[in-house]
Order: C-alpha cells, then structure tokens, then sequence
C-alpha cells in the first residue's frame, strides 16, 4: 500500500481559525523529508515544521505540541530534536506530553523563527490523525501523523470531486485545501450519528476568470 498517497492533513494553519482563537502560525508535516514508508534496515521518519505567517507577527509564549496516541510512548521517539532556523535546541526543550506525544519549547527570542521536529520509530506505523496545538493558547488541529491501529473502529476512504465550469481563459495555480477544526459527532436519539468536518478550498486563479463551482461528488469506491 502506497502510505504517503494516503496521507491528507499535511497542515495544520492556526490563522484561519476564529479571530479570537487565530495565531499568526502554520504547522506542516514535510513529505519530502519525511520516512513514512521505511525500506529494510529503516526507520520511519516525521518531520514537522512550524513557521510564522507573518514574520512581523509573534506569540508571547512559544510553546508547540503535537499529540500522539498513548501507546507511542515518549521513549519510543528515537532521534527527536528540535531546532529554530536550523540551530539545534537543548534536549531539555522537549519535554513528553502526558496525554501522549510531546511539547516543545523555544526561546522567545526566536518565536519568528522556523521550527523543525523531527523524530523516528523502530516499528512503522499506520498514518492518520495526530494533534497539533499550542498549549493553552490554540484549538488542536489535525495533522498527519503516526497512530495506533486499535484508536480507530473504522477506517474510510472517499474521493471528493468538486466541479467547476470555467471561462476559456481561466489559468489555475495550485489547489490546496485545509480542515477547518477538528471533526464533529453529531448524535441522535436513536443511537446513530453523524461525522461532520468543514474544509477550505484555496483556489487561486487569474482574476480575469469566472468561476461557478458545481455540486460536490463523494466516490466511496475507491482503495
């Protein structure tokens, strides 16, 4: 099974939540750098950069953590380090999460800095949803990440098609679509309930082009 095709929520991006719960800050898992899929002799590989939207922007604490499932115990993250614009943070700048995962803390005096954790697992994992967030300060967002095949009761796959009829002289640049919080349950009396989960589509075209968007298509054939 090809791991990294399945891989979705490959950014987390705190300004597009409500004003008063937005930071001028993204979060996103780096394929390129990342192992999701580790060969013989291999280990899997995550590695995550957080950056400021808006270098002129910075947060009054800096603290940054990514939730795991429990049974990835805080040992079990071998090589993990920390860095801010490339320059190494101390060990003690990562400390374990207790609900699972870890936190880092960097210096105030690189809160516009790039930050990069990267961390490594002996026994590969399955890719979904971990949680990234600012303690105290944000709401968690998904974003790719190992976790434990038994958190899940089910696992499903749609393709959602969204169509659009376009003027002759449209020129598309590249789409790119984030989760707009965490999903919801919505229960119902009977027992039965519904998963709800709201995304953004950035679509940048020329401006000289007409869009109108056509009713959105759920395939859950595929595999």
């Amino acid at each position: 099974m090809d791991i990294q095709a399945k891989v979705c929520a490959l950014v987390a991006d705190f300004s597009r939540l409500s004003s008063e719960k937005a930071l001028p800050y993204i979060a996103w898992l780096d394929l390129a750098e990342s192992r999701l899929t580790p060969g013989a002799l291999q280990r899997q590989k995550f590695v995550y950069h957080i950056a400021p939207v808006d270098r002129r922007e910075t947060l009054d604490s800096a603290r940054f953590a990514l939730r795991l499932c429990r049974q990835i115990p805080f040992a079990d993250c071998q090589n993990l380090r920390a860095s801010a614009d490339g320059r190494d943070l101390p060990p003690d700048a990562i400390h374990p999460l207790a609900e699972g995962g870890f936190v880092v803390d960097w210096p105030l005096s690189a809160v516009q800095a790039v930050l990069s954790v990267q961390f490594e697992l002996a026994e590969a994992r399955p890719i979904g949803r971990a949680e990234a967030f600012f303690p105290g300060r944000s709401a968690r967002l998904a974003l790719s990440g190992p976790v434990c095949g038994d958190d899940a009761a089910g696992q499903y796959v749609w393709e959602i098609a969204l169509p659009f009829a376009a003027s002759a002289d449209v020129r598309l640049g590249e789409p790119a679509i984030w989760c707009l919080g965490a999903p919801r349950v919505e229960r119902e009396a009977d027992g039965c309930f519904t998963i709800r989960q709201r995304l953004f589509l950035d679509l940048p075209a020329n401006h000289a082009a007409h869009l109108q968007r056509g009713k959105p298509q759920i395939n859950q054939s595929i595999t």
